[in-house]
């Protein structure tokens, strides 16, 4: 019975925290109507966040558009990269997926060191069959160098991914660039911490640019909550087999003299052995079904009202399956029991008036 609603209760708990977390593991601002974010509000809007948030960030991506291309679908440039205790770097995700698919071709990705002191570094599109596109021939000078934002970045790399416009670090770019969209993308689900934190400091940072997803996280002191309820329960189980294992070494106590006389007599380790675990799956059986005939009514008419998802977690093979489980881990531990004790010489276990 124990053991049935140690089971109920930590899927009831595993439900609810499960269904408290959001999985969502990227986030996607949208700007208000005619609000502009610039470079540098997007930098101060970092600096803001904690470092907790940024650390839990694999890629913050934005967009922003070149006026030295032409109106193609090469004039947005990308910009990916992450923050880490305060210095911001490449995006390792981005890079790593680059050079393992091999899209790189001469030269390098850009570095952290590079990305954070915002380097004048470039890498270029080029395409090994239709080589360099009409964008980057537009700025593509003869000193091996490009020329964006006035401003020459020398050229380290090509690559033959995306839409085509070069790589370059973000803090290279003027102050006053405007940006033209924003994700924030975690490696794992986003917690109501960080989601409050980047929300708070949009507001503090750039007010009536940012506009979130109002989504309904749960907070940390929640999901600490059902992880312990849910240790808790699994403890539970484990003392339920404790307890009857403890109370089988009661009962073969008060057996004492009779198992030490059939030892005397011929029985042997492994025949009693047997019969002691015969005896005891016998007192297990009709125990679990009595304990299981009370359990069920009680757990629908009642248990159900304060626990919501514990009546849905049984099917019927549930039902064995716990039994099963209790009877093995029950078996584990008292045949240790009984073989340590079983093995001693019967005589003396007699003597001595104990055999377990």
């Amino acid at each position: 019975m124990i053991m049935l609603f140690s089971y109920g209760l930590y899927q009831n708990y595993h439900v609810q925290r499960y269904e408290a977390e959001v999985d969502l593991k990227e986030l996607y601002p949208a700007f208000q109507d005619g609000a502009e974010l610039h470079k540098a509000d997007l930098v101060r809007y970092m600096s803001a966040l904690s470092g907790d948030t940024l650390d839990a960030m694999d890629i913050i991506y934005t967009t922003a558009r070149l006026e030295e291309f032409p109106e193609t679908n090469c004039a947005e440039i990308p910009f990916r990269f992450c923050i880490r205790n305060g210095a911001y770097c490449t995006s390792s995700i981005t890079r790593e997926d680059w050079e393992t698919r091999g899209l790189i071709g001469d030269g390098r990705y850009i570095s952290d060191a590079e990305e954070s002191s915002g380097a004048d570094v470039a890498l270029i599109y080029y395409n090994e069959l239709s080589g360099y596109n009409e964008a980057t021939l537009s700025i593509m000078n003869d000193d091996h160098t490009i020329t964006l934002f006035d401003k020459k970045y020398n050229i380290i790399g090509t690559y033959s991914a995306g839409i085509g416009t070069p790589i370059i670090p973000f803090l290279s770019v003027p102050d006053d660039l405007s940006l033209h969209c924003l994700a924030f993308l975690f490696h794992q689900n986003i917690t109501s911490t960080q989601y409050n934190d980047l929300v708070r400091q949009a507001q503090n940072q750039i007010p009536g640019v940012l506009i979130f997803e109002e989504l309904d996280l749960p907070d940390s002191e929640t999901v600490y909550l059902y992880n312990n309820i849910m240790l808790i329960a699994g403890l539970i189980a484990v003392l339920a087999v404790i307890n009857f294992a403890a109370l089988y070494h009661f009962i073969v106590a008060k057996r004492m003299r009779q198992i030490a006389v059939m030892r005397i007599c011929g029985c042997t380790v492994g025949k009693a052995f047997a019969i002691c675990l015969g005896e005891c799956c016998a007192l297990c059986i009709p125990t679990y079904l009595l304990g299981m005939a009370v359990y069920i009514p009680l757990m629908k008419q009642v248990l159900s009202r304060l626990f919501p998802y514990m009546e849905a977690a049984y099917a019927l093979w549930i039902y064995p399956a716990v039994f099963g489980l209790y009877l093995l881990i029950m078996l584990v531990i008292v045949g240790t029991m009984l073989m340590i004790q079983l093995n001693r010489n019967p005589f003396e276990a007699w003597k001595d008036g104990a055999v377990i």
